[in-house]
């Protein structure tokens, strides 16, 4: 390797492989004194006694007795004394230590009695005497019931450290205000782990639900009446956030209730056990084999309609930088939406819960599919999709103002998002009958003071099927918005990393970009078994990071085409079945998909910090031996996407940081495969200026695949490379995958 060492420091430039790049803040008193000098005229002291209140601002009042300014002064002189008030009132300070005794006897309402700072950390003592050496004190399954020792803590009034205790059992309610008085390094143990549910920062906000994973199905299936209600648990409502959304574009999270709904509960006869166990949610019970952390909220096994709980998502939503939600219903109701027994009570309550109103939404208008499966549902008429579309302006509108416009092509639009307009062309008879259906949906929202309808589909409408410049003219404008981002025939990529590479965002004027949280169906989701994965979601491997790559792809797309609508659309809020995580924080990841939203608008956003990607560089040269060793050079490229004009065709092989756009930090990325039966060592490097800065050695015997990446400082004009050198053997065929690029600051 000597040899070659020296071959790479004294001849790189003429032995290079030139591959692409991708992402990858005057006294008175002295007249005073001058005055004593005056006391053989009696009879002219009173004047000069007027003088005398001259001198009353100052300390020097006193002075005036020795020039026996006779009684005039003498009054004045009081009002020295109110000067020397003012020490008094620095002594009232000390007094106001009083109040602050006070907390000494609060500190005495503990057991532990003495100085008020020690009686604060009292409390921990009396649930300790409390629990004993009891089983449930040991923090054992959770089955235990502590309920008694609970109480007693909460009964002091003041700060309870309960340690590792056992969760009281499911018929035990608290109030939700003495959640308070639980300090952030309180634990109470339970079959689903800590049972306290805690917001970012440790504090408890309230106990799980089903924190016993008891399934609420006990009969033999088909049930004939409704499985058991799970009344465990309880979340102490949120604060309002004040936090803005996303400035630069418009972040719409597509909303669905996947978890935890009452009705679901209440349905007999249909969706088997593992349709209940949406609702006490023990498909992903800690300790089967099939658990996922990701998929387990931070909630637990929540109630989805709980309104405490349907106003933490909105708050989370809020501070994440969502801006706009679209809660899925593809048949709500506004006149049965509030009934205990309808699946849409959940948006009803939504709608009633703080941070919404600090949202702004779009509802769903009726396309023909059904909700179980998406197909097409013959029985729905025409009048039943034009009295579905209606009411999201005539009934939503009214009592919730907070509506979401668009804003495009200078116009202000309101939208409607709908599943399937392809049923709808069936269902109409033609598509320029259904275009007459938008045109007119488009005249009424006109009369309510908008410049026209847009209507978001999930299915796209073909321009042959229905012209889009007759909806235009019409003042309707068509978009297709993908629900799920990713096309069910997408079968290139094998899992979510590949998902993410190969995501080249369509950013036009008619298209809105969707991103996807994860895109793993498990069971028990219809049509999934051990055997059978899932035909449209099924990609696994998802994490924070990968989520903010794909994000900050989507977000560049929009951001760099200001024909396209200005909007991002994320996919999944609460869909941990279908899908797998959502933005809801879970066990595993915390917060990191709603942080990942913010960090990827914020290199988005940035005119400077653009998030350019060179991926797709397919390349294959076969070597020609030699005993000295061998340089493989490529000749032919292909470039996937260069949004900042990285790569420049004079510099064949080779990147460079553009001048004037803030650039100072990247990431370079590389991924390569060797061909079969090597026996030599081969070398791939990353170069700066020329300059080596990071090298993979290896003998790829048996065909190698590798990678690796490297996080550097740059300026603009800095040239990066990467090189590939052969040092002795047969002939092997080099191929790149990817030689990219990621910016970072």
């Amino acid at each position: 390797m000597a040899r070659l060492d020296t071959r790479l420091r004294h001849g790189l430039r003429s032995s290079v492989i030139d591959l692409v790049a991708d992402a990858t803040a005057t006294s008175v008193a002295d007249a005073l004194e001058g005055l004593p000098g005056l006391p053989g005229l009696p009879g002219l002291p009173g004047p000069q006694g007027n003088t005398g209140p001259q001198g009353n601002p100052g300390p020097q009042g006193p002075i005036g007795p020795p020039g026996s300014a006779g009684g005039a002064t003498g009054p004045q002189g009081p009002i020295g004394p109110q000067g020397t008030t003012g020490p008094q009132g620095t002594t009232g300070t000390p007094g106001n230590t009083g109040p602050q005794g006070n907390p000494g006897p609060q500190g005495t309402t503990g057991p532990q009695g003495g100085p008020g700072p020690q009686g604060s950390i009292g409390p921990q003592g009396v649930p300790g005497t409390s629990f004993g050496t009891t089983p449930e004190a040991q923090g054992y399954s959770g089955t235990g019931d502590a309920t008694a020792s609970l109480v007693s803590a909460f009964a002091t009034g003041g700060p309870v450290n309960l340690g590792a205790k056992a969760y009281p059992t499911t018929t035990d309610h608290y109030n939700v205000d003495r959640l308070g008085h639980l300090i952030k390094g309180s634990s109470i143990s339970s079959s689903i782990g800590d049972a306290l549910i805690r917001e970012r920062d440790g504090t408890p906000i309230g106990f799980k639900f089903n924190h016993r994973q008891l399934s609420c199905y006990t009969g033999s299936y088909p049930s004939t009446v409704p499985a058991t209600a799970l009344t465990g648990g309880v979340i102490k409502a949120p604060p309002v956030s004040t936090a803005s959304p996303i400035a630069d574009l418009d972040v719409l999270a597509q909303f669905y209730m996947d978890f935890g709904l009452d009705w679901t509960r209440q349905q007999t006869g249909i969706g088997g056990p593992g349709f209940h166990q949406l609702y006490d949610g023990t498909w992903n019970s800690v300790g089967i084999a099939a658990h996922d952390p990701q998929r387990l909220t931070i909630l637990g096994h929540y109630r989805g309609d709980d309104p405490n709980v349907l106003d933490w998502i909105a708050y989370w939503l809020r501070e994440a930088g969502v801006k706009v939600i679209c809660p899925v219903a593809f048949d709500l109701n506004v006149a049965t939406w509030a009934a205990a027994n309808n699946p849409h009570l959940w948006i009803y309550r939504l709608f009633q819960t703080p941070n919404f109103q600090g949202l702004l939404y779009m509802m769903w208008g009726r396309s023909g599919a059904v909700k179980a499966n998406g197909d097409l549902d013959t029985s729905v008429t025409q009048a039943m999709i034009v009295s579905s579309w209606q009411q999201t302006y005539y009934s939503f509108l009214p009592a919730h103002p907070n509506v979401y416009v668009l804003n495009h092509l200078g116009r202000k639009w309101f939208v409607i998002y709908t599943w399937n307009t392809e049923f709808m062309r069936t269902i109409f008879g033609s598509g320029a009958a259904l275009s007459n259906f938008f045109i007119d949906r488009a005249t009424e929202v006109k009369a309510l003071g908008y410049d026209g309808l847009c209507v978001m589909s999930h299915t796209e409408t073909s321009d042959a099927s229905m012209s889009r410049a007759t909806l235009l003219a019409g003042d309707v404008l068509y978009l297709y918005s993908p629900y799920g981002g990713v096309t069910y025939a997408n079968t290139a990529s094998t899992d979510y990393e590949g998902i993410v590479s190969s995501f080249a965002p369509v950013a036009g004027p008619n298209h809105v970009t969707t991103v996807s949280t994860a895109l793993l169906s498990v069971e028990p989701f219809p049509g999934v078994t051990p055997s059978t994965p899932n035909p449209y979601y099924k990609w696994g491997g998802t994490t924070p990071s990968k989520f903010r790559r794909m994000a900050t792809k989507g977000m560049s797309a929009v951001l760099r085409n200001p024909a396209s609508p200005q909007v991002i659309s994320i996919y999944n809020v609460a869909e941990p079945l279908e899908s797998g995580p959502g933005l809801i924080p879970n066990v595993q990841d915390g917060w990191g998909y709603l942080n990942a939203l913010r960090e990827a608008a914020a290199i988005a956003s940035n005119e400077g910090n653009i998030y350019a990607t060179y991926r797709g560089v397919e390349l294959t040269k076969t070597a020609t031996p030699t005993t000295t060793g061998i340089t493989l050079t490529v000749s032919g490229y292909t470039v996937v996407s260069d949004t900042n004009k990285f790569y420049n065709s004079g510099f064949p092989g080779r990147v460079s940081i553009p001048a004037n756009r803030g650039i100072t930090k990247v990431r370079l990325d590389a991924a390569w495969t060797w061909a079969n039966n090597g026996t030599g060592q081969r070398i791939v490097i990353f170069t700066k200026n020329d300059v080596e800065i990071q090298r993979d050695e290896r003998v790829p015997i048996g065909g190698t695949s590798a990678s690796m990446s490297r996080t550097i400082t740059v300026v603009d004009g800095d040239q990066l490379r990467l090189l590939a050198f052969q040092d002795s053997g047969v002939a092997l065929n080099f191929t790149t995958t990817k030689f990219g690029l990621d910016v970072l600051g």
